[in-house]
């Protein structure tokens, strides 16, 4: 198989893009990276924990087609369960994040590096994995997405193609999240406790409301 240099190129804009709105896992992303010097690195897992979730659909859609998951995402009850265990998601982390006060950033900027242990490494890998895969517009963005791919002349002929596709793809979004957490790392370093706090309490309020928007079309659906 062999790309075009011009399919590559839109292939990693695609998934940049699909990254950098702001949204519940950038939110997220936000909120680790400004809450502990080596906060950036639990950025990184948030994100490549959401980027696991969104390797998982669009392989699937790739190998399984898009018509079969637009069947599944309108079944009344799959969309009501997912917009459910996305509501809880969501809410759980902006329940953290806007518990945060200044005693317990400052506890956080003591804490030694040997204190971040595996559990705490794997629960923020999971939470940006849960993110993607429990939202069915996740599913909706993907099936788009699928039928753009499916549609144009970057070769799917057989499983390998479709991996590399979908591996340049991911490697857009794998940008935009190094990219963002560098940057939250490096201004980590001159900005004040309290405003590293606003600034977590924003992003929690972000998810939140987007727990809401969740809400709101679980009241809708089922009305």
């Amino acid at each position: 198989m062999v790309l075009s240099f011009d399919q590559i190129i839109l292939l990693i804009g695609l998934g940049f893009t699909l990254a950098a709105p702001l949204g519940p896992v950038n939110a997220e992303i936000i909120r680790k990276s400004t809450q502990h010097k080596l906060g950036w690195g639990f950025g990184i897992l948030t994100g490549f924990g959401a980027m696991t979730g969104d390797f998982v659909i669009a392989t699937s859609i790739l190998y399984l087609g898009n018509e079969i998951f637009l069947e599944f995402i309108e079944i009344k009850e799959v969309k009501i369960g997912l917009l459910l265990l996305n509501i809880f998601v969501l809410s759980f982390i902006a329940y953290m994040g806007l518990k945060v006060d200044y005693a317990s950033l400052a506890k956080e900027q003591r804490d030694k590096v040997s204190q971040y242990t595996l559990g705490k490494i794997g629960k923020q890998y999971v939470l940006g994995f849960a993110i993607v895969v429990t939202s069915p517009w996740s599913y909706l963005w993907w099936t788009s997405f699928g039928t753009v791919i499916l549609e144009s002349d970057i070769p799917l002929g057989d499983n390998l193609e479709r991996l590399i596709v979908t591996m340049f793809f991911l490697a857009g979004i794998a940008f935009w999240i190094v990219l963002i957490t560098f940057t939250l790392a490096m201004s980590h370093k001159v900005a004040e406790p309290r405003f590293l706090i606003y600034i977590q309490k924003i992003a929690a309020l972000i998810i939140a409301v987007f727990a809401l928007k969740l809400v709101y079309d679980v009241l809708i659906i089922i009305v």
